[in-house]
């Protein structure tokens, strides 16, 4: 039982801060062991680079594929071509956002739509 007098006693210590692993990133020191055994793992002929694709925004997709349904014969499997036609089709503001639906023109093109 407390009396008029006494008080709960707060903690006036810090724990030390939980000393945790370092996260796998660019400096850990067993990525490249990693890499290694993927590597080894993955079917022969098939690299690192080959089976992984590039990630481009939804817009950039939605007015590649809009371009090429409504112009296809405009478009062909060259880059610097498709770059001219998509400057001369679209309003778009900036070089860079032109060359990546270019680029993706490109792509979508050699794969989908041989010529």
């Amino acid at each position: 039982m407390q009396g008029a007098g006494c008080r709960v006693r707060r903690r006036t210590t810090v724990d030390p801060p939980v000393s945790r692993p370092p996260a796998p990133g660019p400096r850990h020191p067993n990525n490249h062991y990693i890499i290694v055994i993927l590597s080894k793992l993955a079917p022969k002929g098939i690299s690192e680079v080959d089976s992984m694709g590039r990630i481009r925004p939804t817009y950039i997709k939605r007015v590649a594929i809009e371009l090429l349904k409504k112009y296809p014969e405009e478009f062909s499997t060259e880059f610097e071509h498709n770059k001219l036609k998509v400057g001369e089709l679209t309003d778009c503001k900036y070089n860079g956002m032109r060359n990546r639906i270019a680029g993706y023109v490109t792509c979508y093109r050699k794969r989908h739509l041989p010529t």
